[in-house]
């Protein structure tokens, strides 16, 4: 009895190639770990949050003032507000209170509303 030749791939082969995937996944995700765990030491998504927060809280009540102030004992908050033409800028940016490193900032720019409606 004669043994047909079929083309696919043999047990060995599959299990080698699910070895090197597997290695693969496993450099990926501690990469990504290490890289995750800086940016959460060093407070990043923190101060994205704060920013993001203050930024939602000026454009609502629409109050345009500047001011400094610290927050959550390791952060400076800083709001500065400028008035061209008939938009706001707003920028709001998170600086580290020890180094004065700026850890994160974030601009918008609004029209000016008329109040007269």
């Amino acid at each position: 009895m004669k043994i047909k030749n079929e083309d696919g791939y043999t047990i060995i082969e599959i299990l080698v190639s699910l070895v090197l995937l597997s290695i693969l996944i496993m450099f990926t995700t501690d990469i990504f770990t290490l890289v995750t765990s800086r940016d959460l030491r060093d407070g990043k998504y923190t101060a994205i949050e704060l920013a993001k927060t203050e930024m939602h809280k000026t454009t609502s009540t629409k109050r345009y003032e500047n001011f400094t102030k610290g927050i959550e004992k390791k952060y400076i908050l800083k709001q500065k507000i400028e008035k061209r033409y008939n938009l706001i800028y707003i920028s709001v940016s998170i600086s580290k209170k020890q180094s004065g490193r700026l850890v994160y900032e974030l601009q918008a720019i609004r029209p000016i509303e008329d109040d007269k409606k």
